[in-house]
This record gives structure tokens, C-alpha cells and sequence, in this order.
């Protein structure tokens, strides 16, 4: 959202609203669906959504903005990297597919040391190490897909949210997003897609300077990498009409799906979906929506987006929640509470994929392996806290397995299954018997 800015750092990291991604895969027959809502009305059906969140901060900010440490500027640290690989380890074990991450850059950073400096239109360090860890680490973890949102601050903005915008810096903010572009796609995981300007969508302020900013970067963009991963999100006041007109006017195809941050109340987001979908219809655009931003964790809100696609034959390929709170005017667009990662999608998981992730482990004990997964098939590393049921399939003959104080015997073959509630802090697993071993799992306060 426009209004969705604030301080971070004693006033000297600004952060926005962001955006999302993902699309259909080419090609692919229509896979349908019933997905079922809490209350267990059937909505639309369609091939399933994707569910993420935007990734920000790794320690938690003080309302009423609630922006706190930076990721991508101390990913340097090594505490700080160890913290956040648990963060996403929890975050995929809990459902979560996908992130998406800001990329916020100046010409001058003299002022605010945690922008990505431009001037030189290429990435440095430690900023550039910081990206490639940060997305080896998401990768790692399982992550499906993750976006990058450049997110240009006063003198290279051309939307001059922050400052008067410098025409003049066009081209550095291209070279940098060209340096840039090759690391997403080496080190991210297999789907990865690039926002070329965060809420970007021309409005009507300052229309033809964004305008043709768009159409210039796009066409930049287009005829070095292609069409198939580039967007420029939009904010539920631009309306889409001008962002269309924009990227039009380069000559280029257009993006494979449309990205828009609607409202963050039922009534209001299903109307600025509804009337998306209507100005796309209008110019003869079939392709699907993600909706980049929107409240975290909302049931009302989850409700709103089934209800657009029980009744629109408009896909919405995704849904990235906003986990930091706006701290606005308007009591009914901001949310009550500084929320810090791990994060959790339950509400929109069950009204949009008909149930809540599973909570469900799998652990398979031999002789010679010891096997312990998330439902997604990662090894388990780091948890949210809360219930689990733990499947576990001890195999060996000499060995067993344990979790804190429940155990499998020693030279015993047996399946069991275990339930049990696992709170915030370190615990331990692992292989008693011969050659025993034991491993660490972080269980972590989800947001």
C-alpha cells in the first residue's frame, strides 16, 4: 500500500508494501479442484494457490510500524544468517511456499547506510554476498519460488514517494537490476521472478514520469531476459488501466500474470479484485492474478479472496501475506500487532487450499539412516511451536530413536506414533544404540 512506508532504524531504513508472483505453467492442462472453506462451503476451483509472505526483517520492530532489523543488510553477521536459516526451516515445515524479497536501493546512501548503493549501476559488497547466501539459504530450505522487488528510494524513484526523482539515474538503476538478475537466478530456488517497481502502476500523480519509466525498464528488461518473469506490481489506487497503457507502449509482450495489493477488508479487497478483473477483461487480458500483499493470517480476508474465485473465472496463482503493520489513518487497512518470523498461513491455507498445513513428521530408522521430515519432505531443522504428530518407523535392529523424552527401544523394530505439543526452545533428537548421535531443533514462537 502507498501509505505502507515507516522508518526502520531509528529512522533510517524506509521499507513498502510489496508484491508477489508465480504462474500457471505453460502448457499444462487446467487442473481443478474443489477447495473447501472453513466453514466447509465449496468455492472455486482451479489449480491450487501458492501461499507465502514478504520477507523484510528478521528481529522484530515496536509498532506502530513494527519495522525492525534488516535481512538483506546484517545477512553478513553469522548469528544473523543462523537465526534466519531456523526462520525459514520453521516457516516451510508450517506450509509456507514461497517469499518475497525487497530489494531497496538509492543513488546516494550516505544517509541511509542499509540501501543498496546504485551509483556504480552494479551490486557490491556486502551486498551482493549478502543476496546470494540469503537465496541459497532459501533454497535450502525448500522454498518453491521467491521473488525480487526493486524497490528504488528518493533520487531513483521515479513515483517520488520519499524525494524529487533525478531522471538523470534511469540507467544505474537498470545496470543494477542487470547485475543483479543473474545472481536471483543462479543461487534462488528453480522458480524465481523479478517486481521491476514495487507498487509501480502508474496513478494519476506525476502519470507521465512513472509511465515512462515503466515502458523504458520494461523494454529494457524484456529484450534482454524475456517476458516470462517480470512484472511491475500495482496498488489498489492505480487501478490497472495506466499499467497496461505503460507497458503496451514498449512494444513488448506483456507479463504472464498481473500483481496487485488489494484492500485489507472483505468488502473492499473482493471490489478491488472484482474490479481488476473487470479493466483485464476489457482489454481482452486472460491472464491470472497473485495478489502480492495482503493482511497477514486473515481469515476475513482469506474468505474474500474464495469468494472472488468461486464467482471469476480469473485465476489468482498466489497469495503473499504483509506481516508488518501500516500503522495507518484507516483502523480497518492496518493490523493490530507487530508480527516477527516465523510466520504462519493457516487462515489462508484453509479457505484456500480446504485445510491447515499439515502438522504431521515422519521419522524412518535403520541400521545405517535416520530419516526425519517435514510434511514437505525437508529434514526437520526448525519448527513453529505447537502440536505434531510423529510418525515414526523404527526399522533397526540395534538402534533407536528418541525426541526429548520419548524414545523408540533399542533392538526393538516397531512403529509408533506420537503426539505431542513442542514449545519454544532448543530440544533434542536423535539415535541411541550403537553409534549414537544427537542433533539440535529449534522450536520457535511463530508469529
Amino acid at each position: 500500500m502507498l501509505c505502507r512506508f515507516a522508518l526502520i532504524r531509528c529512522g533510517a531504513f524506509i521499507v513498502p508494501a510489496a508484491s508477489g508472483f508465480r504462474r500457471a505453467a505453460a502448457g499444462a492442462a487446467c487442473v481443478t479442484a474443489v477447495m473447501l472453506l472453513a466453514g466447509g462451503a465449496a468455492h472455486a476451483t482451479g489449480p491450487a494457490v501458492l501461499l507465502g509472505a514478504n520477507s523484510i526483517e528478521y528481529n522484530g520492530g515496536a509498532p506502530p510500524n513494527c519495522f525492525g532489523a534488516s535481512i538483506f543488510y546484517d545477512y553478513g553477521q553469522s548469528d544473523v544468517r543462523a537465526l534466519v536459516r531456523k526462520q525459514l526451516a520453521a516457516m516451510r515445515a508450517a506450509g509456507l511456499e514461497s517469499l518475497r524479497v525487497f530489494f531497496v536501493y538509492d543513488h546516494d546512501t550516505s544517509e541511509n547506510p542499509f540501501f543498496v548503493p546504485a551509483a556504480s549501476g552494479r551490486l557490491i559488497e556486502p551486498f551482493r554476498s549478502s543476496l546470494i547466501n540469503y537465496l541459497s539459504d532459501i533454497r535450502l530450505a525448500g522454498f518453491r519460488r521467491v521473488t525480487l522487488a526493486f524497490d528504488p528510494r528518493p533520487s531513483v524513484d521515479p513515483t517520488q514517494r520519499f524525494g524529487p526523482y533525478n531522471p538523470a539515474t534511469f540507467d544505474e538503476s537498470w545496470r543494477l537490476i542487470e547485475d543483479t538478475r543473474p545472481l536471483l537466478k543462479r543461487y534462488g530456488p528453480s522458480e524465481t521472478r523479478v517486481d521491476l517497481l514495487n507498487e509501480g502502476a502508474p496513478s494519476d500523480y506525476l502519470t507521465s514520469q512513472v509511465s515512462g519509466y515503466v515502458t523504458r525498464m520494461y523494454a529494457n528488461y524484456v529484450s534482454a531476459f524475456g517476458s516470462d518473469d517480470v512484472t511491475v506490481s500495482a496498488g489498489y489506487w492505480t487501478g490497472m488501466q495506466r499499467l497496461i497503457d505503460a507497458l503496451r507502449a514498449s512494444g513488448k509482450p506483456l507479463p504472464r500474470w498481473f500483481d496487485l495489493h488489494p484492500r485489507w477488508h472483505h468488502d473492499t479487497a473482493l471490489a478491488d479484485l472484482r474490479a481488476t478483473d473487470a479493466e483485464l477483461t476489457t482489454n481482452g487480458l486472460s491472464q491470472p492474478l497473485v495478489i502480492g500483499e495482503e493482511k497477514y493470517n486473515d481469515p476475513e480476508i482469506a474468505r474474500a479472496i474464495a469468494d472472488f474465485r468461486q464467482t471469476s473465472s480469473r485465476g489468482v496463482e498466489e497469495v503473499m501475506e504483509w506481516p508488518l503493520e501500516i500503522g495507518g489513518e484507516d483502523p480497518a487497512n492496518s493490523q493490530k500487532r507487530c508480527i516477527d518470523p516465523p510466520y504462519r498461513i493457516d487462515a489462508y491455507a484453509r479457505s484456500l487450499k480446504g485445510a491447515a498445513p499439515s502438522a504431521r513428521l515422519a521419522v524412518v530408522l535403520s541400521d545405517k539412516a535416520l530419516m526425519f521430515r517435514t510434511p514437505y519432505g525437508q529434514p526437520v531443522a526448525a519448527l513453529e511451536a505447537g502440536s505434531y504428530t510423529i510418525s515414526v518407523q523404527d526399522r533397526s535392529r540395534l538402534r533407536g530413536f528418541y525426541l526429548d523424552r520419548r524414545k523408540t527401544p533399542v533392538r526393538v523394530k516397531r512403529n509408533v506414533t506420537w503426539r505431542l505439543t513442542l514449545r519454544p526452545g532448543a530440544h533434542r533428537f536423535g539415535i541411541s544404540g550403537r553409534r549414537p548421535r544427537n542433533e539440535a531443533l529449534a522450536v520457535l514462537t511463530a508469529g
